[in-house]
């Protein structure tokens, strides 16, 4: 959405099932941020990432054109859950 309300853009990140966001933020430059999990191999749109097992943590950004900015994981065999937030100077923080 923009400032004034009106729709954008939409994209659908697509896996092999069991994907959840649970955060969504944007900064004042128009990018947005978002994490979640993912429990199988995910596409963030620039190539499939492979999952480590269990739950992995996924977080990237799209910028205000909807071009991905970028996209990155953590995992391992176990299951790991994210939420993420930006701050006003530019810097995301991720808890998991």
């Amino acid at each position: 959405m923009s400032k004034d309300g009106a729709f954008q853009w939409v994209h659908v990140h697509t896996g092999q099932g069991g994907e959840k966001a649970f955060a969504l933020d944007a900064n004042t430059a128009g990018d947005s941020f978002f994490c979640g999990y993912m429990t199988k191999d995910f596409d963030f749109g620039d190539g499939v990432v492979k999952s480590k097992g269990g739950a992995d943590i996924f977080v990237a950004s799209r910028d205000k054109n909807n071009n991905l900015n970028w996209g990155w994981t953590v995992g391992d065999k176990g299951s790991e859950g994210a939420d993420a937030c930006i701050e006003n100077q530019g810097k995301i923080y991720v808890t998991g």
